[in-house]
């Protein structure tokens, strides 16, 4: 009887943020570095595994900065490496420090986890040549691409299954992930 209550409660509340901030895309939360400012405080820098990318919040198209890319790259003529799934962005901090022949694009739907990484940019010395976006690749993808058409190597790394059939529509790797990729991809991109 209990639990339900605060399913009740839980529900509610959820449907009154959204409501709130429903014209907002989730990456724009004016929220968003209040709760990692927390976490750090706390030294509980942890954040949600999976967020479902059917929901609403998450169709939404990512407000980019004014006049991105040549607003955050300081070379706009290098090709671009592109990681879908960057998570905390580890893997293109570290790439980032020791090739400098690309830029580096890593995309992020977990709101939280996408304005962590983006914070690490500054701390290891890569403003201009790392950026992190927060966003739902499959909705933002091809505008991102239209903008940096410069695509040289895409990295998709342990993309969550979903081997249920009736989850299927849930992956990141698509068919519409796939063409919108290699409508963008030269013969030499990898």
């Amino acid at each position: 009887r209990h639990s339900l209550f605060f399913f009740f409660v839980r529900s509610v509340c959820r449907a009154s943020d959204e409501s709130s901030s429903s014209n907002v895309p989730p990456w724009s939360n004016p929220v968003l570095p209040e709760r990692i400012a927390t976490k750090k405080k706390k030294n509980n820098v942890r954040f949600r595994q999976h967020v479902n990318p059917l929901a609403r919040q998450y169709q939404q198209t990512t407000l980019l900065p004014e006049q991105w890319p040549q607003s955050v790259f300081t070379d706009c003529s290098k090709p671009l490496h592109l990681d879908i799934g960057c998570g905390k962005g580890g893997f293109l901090l570290d790439l980032a420090k020791v090739d400098d022949s690309f830029n580096y694009l890593g995309l992020e739907i977990r709101p939280t986890v996408a304005l962590y990484a983006k914070e690490r940019i500054c701390k290891h010395n890569l403003t201009g040549r790392l950026d992190f976006l927060g966003c739902n690749a499959n909705v933002d993808l091809d505008r991102i691409l239209n903008l940096y058409p410069n695509l040289g190597l895409v990295s998709i790394q342990f993309p969550d299954p979903h081997f249920k059939t009736q989850h299927a529509k849930r992956r990141v790797v698509s068919a519409n992930l796939v063409n919108t990729l290699a409508k963008f991809m030269s013969q030499s991109a990898r």
